[in-house]
């Protein structure tokens, strides 16, 4: 009897009770690859996407702010990154790059509007063209 419940604590106590737990394996491509199989087993759709979110963010962010240049590189910078986080820790971290890059996004596009001396007051310009025939065609609604 006693043989039969460390059998089943070695099988249940072995692994990690929350998925969120797991640890990232990203040493090689290969492991990373073999790593996302393993997981996608056991995520939902919903979950799969966003861990594939999370990872393209990361590589955004990599392709911003390094040198890496082509895809090997940007993938292993990416995963010298996540390797050996858990899977919330990687989903974090890619949900603070999204914050980051939207936040960025959104000051240039506020600065576009603000200082249109340097951007170039056509493109404004052109804009309001652009919407004022779309709303005397009646395509948009004030």
């Amino acid at each position: 009897m006693g043989a039969v419940l460390l059998a089943g604590f070695c099988v249940t106590g072995c692994h990690p009770a929350n998925l969120l737990d797991e640890e990232v394996e990203a040493r090689t491509s290969f492991g990373f690859v073999m790593w996302r199989g393993h997981m996608a087993k056991k995520q939902t759709r919903q979950q799969r996407q966003e861990l594939d979110d999370a990872i393209q963010e990361l590589s955004f962010g990599v392709m911003t702010y390094t040198n890496a240049t082509g895809s090997d590189p940007i993938d292993g910078a990416v995963r010298a990154e996540i390797n050996g986080s858990t899977l919330r820790g990687l989903l974090l971290k890619g949900y603070e790059a999204k914050r980051l890059r939207i936040g960025r996004e959104k000051a240039h596009s506020h600065m576009m509007w603000k200082r249109p001396q340097e951007y170039g007051h056509t493109l404004r310009s052109q804009i309001r063209r652009y919407t004022s025939r779309r709303l005397a065609r009646g395509k948009l609604t004030a």
